[in-house]
């Protein structure tokens, strides 16, 4: 076998090659439509904190404070969980 027939053997048909780029083009639509839905999310929530960023500036409040919803859950202000206990309990145990 010459080596031009074996690297024709190893070369995958045009038919291969198009159900490949086909089936890959299926997955990036599936991709770019999961990452669409979380950036959706995201600017839902980032408007909600600018609503309450402008009423609280149109309001007169000059604290500082603006009230984020927590949708439910506790924020966890960047503690790693066994903090977050800690902080629960108030403090460490002795």
């Amino acid at each position: 076998m010459s080596l031009k027939e074996a690297l024709k053997d190893m070369m995958p048909t045009k038919q291969d090659v198009g159900e490949q780029l086909t089936k890959e083009a299926g997955n990036i639509k599936s991709f770019l439509g999961n990452v669409m839905s979380d950036i959706g999310a995201e600017l839902v929530e980032q408007v909600k904190h600018g609503s309450h960023e402008i009423s609280a500036a149109l309001l007169g409040q000059t604290d500082g404070f603006v009230m984020y919803p927590h949708e439910g859950k506790q924020p966890e202000h960047g503690l790693p969980p066994e903090a977050q206990k800690e902080q629960e309990r108030g403090g460490i145990e002795m």
